[in-house]
């Protein structure tokens, strides 16, 4: 026997962990098998072969005119997924079908598509009017093994963009959209944390869920383990006057206040933080919003509504507490909250601005890069709070955040407050999920993981090079080709070795070298093949087998370089190209 659920962005899911697994309201996880035969499940769904579940793209994506970048940012989406280390989960791509295609647990595929002309989908069942995207997934009531997951992006309601580069437009980003999705195909719910993929909402334009975070980690390596001893649990209870609490957001902090997890407790007050590496971390116990408030960041609604949607909301958040966590150990904290309402909730953030004048509020969150500054940063909330000592609160490293300025609004929902203030951020800043804190005196307001901050560098498939050469170069940018020992120009350079140098790597005569010497009396002009703002060091000796090379002054930015030297009767050049 089959069950079908669907899941998306802002459809609600199920259950409760660290990074929030879906469960389909039993004990069991869904999961894919890849390693034993699942009764049903034909090898066009999943390859035991090759242990990788197949997946298989409609031929028209969701425009006539950047169709092949559109196939190639979902193909990405699944090597994202693919390279997270410390995970056995494999896809593999089944090729091309011709449209029409629809929902259907029976055709023996795993099918995504973009739906361009009506709404309704899964043979008239189900409406995705209101959804970026869903996943609609089959598994077996015995296990939860999966056995069938189609992904169907709403080409109706919304349009969508691909390059990354874009930040003017407010269409959906196919990157981010899809790696949402999947996973959900894989099994995961959402997350509580602003920043991660797995958060309920996408906003337009490029925004946080383009590229994973360390919850999504979490989620895919306990589910498809490998190394497990490597990593430690933190587990516990949170009570509220002695009786346990459904739906409180624990959220796990690393050395540097970056939310790395979050969980939610299920209805015994249990929670789990899985798959953390050993060290030291804080806890910090938080509610969801109010299911009924249309000024909201998340509530238990929004993560599942089975299980979730009578949430506790009132008690006060906790102040965070230190905690270890040791490898192959399920390490306790458990928490007693203080009963009341908050009293005010953070409810919608604003998109960064470059100078105070009008802005535009939502629920989604924000990001910025490690050494940006002269933006400001703020927030809202439903419930006046006197301005005096009123103050935003940014932690963690690399972070200066200015004197607060205060503004209001209207909207469907009622009177909303503002606050916002400037911030710096500087590039040595350590990358990940930031809280947004209002305080005033001793009471708190927070918003777990709702600022992201990117690193100086992108690199969304963690193979240590900048995706934006690869994105520059292949498509999609994960391709075999890019990768940095690949070298597909055959020139003996590989792909690091041409982005270190500033040159070409799909051009077989671009490749560092000295181009050419020119010589007056007062010394020597040396050129080579390169970028303007690549990093160089020019050496010289005048003997190539004896002597040794001496650096010429300081590391160059130019692609060429004047020897002061006057010329003799011989002196050898080498540039040296710097990471």
């Amino acid at each position: 026997m089959k069950l079908l659920v669907a899941l998306g962005l802002l459809a609600a899911s199920f259950t409760a962990q660290a990074f929030v697994l879906s469960t389909g309201g039993s004990n069991f996880y869904l999961h894919w098998r890849l390693f034993t035969s699942t009764p049903g499940v034909s090898t066009n769904i999943v390859n035991l072969n090759t242990r990788a579940v197949r997946y298989f793209l409609a031929n028209d994506a969701y425009s006539a005119t950047n169709k092949a970048a559109e196939l190639d940012a979902v193909r990405a989406a699944f090597a994202q997924w693919m390279a997270v280390s410390n995970s056995y989960i494999k896809f593999e791509e089944g090729g091309l079908v011709a449209p029409p295609v629809d929902v259907n647990d029976e055709d023996g595929s795993n099918i995504v598509y973009w739906t361009k002309s009506s709404t309704i989908v899964n043979g008239g069942l189900d409406d995705i009017s209101f959804s970026l995207g869903v996943c609609f997934n089959s598994w077996l009531v015995s296990d939860h093994s999966l056995t069938h997951s189609d992904i169907v992006f709403n080409g109706v309601n919304y349009a969508w963009f691909t390059d990354i580069n874009d930040q003017t437009t407010t269409k959906q980003l196919v990157d981010g959209v899809a790696l949402h999705e999947i996973g959900h195909m894989l099994g995961l719910n959402h997350s509580p944390l602003g920043g991660a993929t797995m958060f309920w909402r996408g906003g337009g334009g490029v925004n946080p869920q383009a590229g994973l975070h360390a919850d999504d980690f979490a989620g895919v390596r306990f589910l498809y383990p490998t190394n497990g001893h490597l990593y430690g649990v933190l587990g516990g209870t949170v009570l509220k006057n002695g009786s346990p609490v459904l739906g409180a957001v624990v959220t796990a902090y690393d050395a540097a206040t970056n939310a790395i997890a979050g969980a939610l407790t299920r209805a015994n007050g249990t929670y789990q933080l899985q798959r953390l590496l050993p060290g030291s971390y804080r806890l910090r116990v938080t509610s969801l919003d109010e299911t009924n408030a249309i000024n909201r960041l998340c509530s238990g609604n929004d993560v599942d509504f089975e299980e979730f949607g009578a949430a506790d909301t009132t008690f006060l958040p906790t102040t965070s507490a230190p905690v270890s966590v040791i490898a192959n150990t399920t390490n306790t904290q458990n928490f007693a909250v203080v009963d009341g309402s908050p009293s005010w909730r953070i409810s919608r953030t604003v998109r960064p601005l470059t100078a105070l004048g009008p802005y535009t509020y939502s629920g989604v969150p924000v990001q910025l890069r490690a050494g940006s500054s002269n933006y400001y940063v703020g927030v809202g909330w439903s419930v006046s709070v006197p301005t005096n000592g009123t103050r935003l609160i940014i932690p963690g490293d690399g972070i200066t955040v200015g004197v607060p300025s205060f503004g209001s609004a209207t909207n469907s929902g009622g009177p909303l407050y503002f606050l916002f203030a400037s911030v710096r951020i500087s590039s040595n800043a350590t990358p990940g999920l930031r809280d947004f804190i209002v305080s005033n005196a001793t009471t708190y307001a927070y918003a777990p993981g709702f600022l992201t901050i990117l690193p100086t560098i992108t690199d969304d498939n963690f193979d240590g090079l900048d995706d934006n050469f690869q994105r520059t170069y292949w498509s999609p940018f994960t391709s075999p080709n890019a990768a940095p020992t690949a070298n597909p120009d055959g020139d003996l350079f590989n792909n690091l070795a041409e982005y270190i140098s500033g040159t070409v790597p799909t051009n077989a005569a671009s490749f560092l070298k000295v181009t050419g010497l020119s010589s007056t009396p007062s010394g020597t002009t040396v050129r080579w093949l390169g970028s303007v703002g690549k990093r160089y060091q020019v050496s010289a000796r005048t003997n190539l087998t004896t002597d040794a090379w001496q650096n010429l002054g300081g590391v160059v930015t130019a692609t060429n370089y004047f020897d002061g030297t006057p010329p003799g009767p011989q002196r050898y050049y080498r540039v040296h190209a710097l990471p």
